[in-house]
């Protein structure tokens, strides 16, 4: 198995706006290639990561919650 290697930064946006729900954004960036996403959810950092990695990664919370319905 080879080694993927990742650099991701994460931070609250909009916490300086009264009234305003802050949001966390991300960067994300795979070492190898230095293709780099700006990304809101977890869904899109995990679709990158599985991307370059080249598997899948764990279920997310909505998604174990589809698999088990059925």
């Amino acid at each position: 198995m080879s080694v993927v290697s990742f650099v991701v930064r994460i931070w609250l946006e909009g916490l300086a706006r009264p009234g305003q729900q802050p949001e966390w954004r991300f960067q994300a960036q795979h070492v190898q290639s230095a293709e780099r996403i700006y990304g809101r959810t977890l869904h899109e950092l995990s679709a990158f990561l599985a991307k370059h990695a080249g598997v899948s990664g764990p279920l997310l919370v909505d998604e174990y919650e589809e698999d088990t319905d059925s």
